[in-house]
């Protein structure tokens, strides 16, 4: 079975500050306990998305890891000696989320006969936490990962024909994407209550810019970029559209014996994902 690899990240929702409420304080309280509230929402929600409910199996259900199926009901028409009947049939999928604070990474089996794209189901996740996590003012972000080789493939491609950059990230909590984000970004973000912070590299008129591979900023900016899923835009010469980077997929390959018998494993995969 093929997995696509999702990042997700969490970023506060801020008070109105009052007499009794510092909504700076509260922020860094939620932003403390977002795993725990994460977990507890998942094991107590209804999975639903666009008004249809989608029945869940747990095989794991602890507060840093999960494994469960997730099912998409759908009605189909069935004729059998000439008779014609409706039933409901539930394909399912598998996902499995490896919630430690350092990792925070989401696999999602592809399945189509069960969902088009494993997209939906990152969406069906994100709508039904979305409340709980509301709650305790903490909003949530699932996006799937891509190949860090992306961005220099462009490169490579277009050397002489570079004319911007844009790197754009959303709040930048996850340990293994915080540390490849330069501190004066992240700092700056945090202080300014930033949701999204953009870092752009704009060439003079007529003139490209220089991106030399072995930029350790570049590399790990990009890298950082790759791991949760934000995309890149690059402007070339002469064209008015930007590439963006992220149609390259991250994935992995378990069978289901891996899956049911061991979890452990499971999690040093997720957790070594480059």
């Amino acid at each position: 079975m093929i997995f696509n690899i999702y990042t997700y990240q969490f970023k506060p929702i801020y008070q109105e500050r009052t007499l009794f409420c510092d909504p700076d304080l509260e922020a860094e309280k939620a932003m403390e306990k977002k795993n725990i509230i994460f977990a507890e929402a998942l094991k107590d929600t209804i999975f639903a998305y666009r008004n249809k409910k989608h029945n869940v199996h747990f095989i794991v259900k602890t507060n840093d890891f999960f494994i469960f199926q997730i099912s998409n009901p759908r009605k189909i028409i069935i004729e059998k000696s000439f008779q014609v009947s409706e039933e409901l049939n539930e394909p399912s999928a598998y996902v499995i989320i490896h919630n430690d604070k350092e990792v925070q990474r989401i696999a999602i089996q592809q399945d189509l006969l069960a969902f088009s794209d494993t997209n939906v189901v990152a969406s069906i996740i994100t709508n039904s936490v979305r409340q709980a996590l509301q709650d305790a003012f903490l909003q949530i972000s699932i996006r799937r990962e891509y190949s860090r080789s992306e961005f220099w493939d462009i490169v490579k491609s277009n050397s002489d024909q570079i004319t911007s950059i844009k790197f754009k990230f959303d709040y930048p909590n996850l340990p293994r994407v915080r540390s490849l984000i330069p501190e004066m970004l992240k700092d700056a973000s945090a202080r300014t209550r930033s949701s999204t912070t953009t870092l752009e590299f704009e060439a003079e008129k007529d003139k490209t810019l220089y991106i030399d591979e072995n930029d350790r900023d570049i590399q790990e900016l990009n890298n950082g970029a790759a791991d949760c899923g934000s995309e890149v835009a690059i402007g070339l010469k002469g064209f008015k559209r930007k590439i963006r980077t992220g149609h390259t997929t991250k994935e992995i390959e378990l069978d289901e014996l891996q899956i049911i018998g061991n979890p452990n494993d499971i999690k040093d995969i997720l957790k070594n994902i480059i």
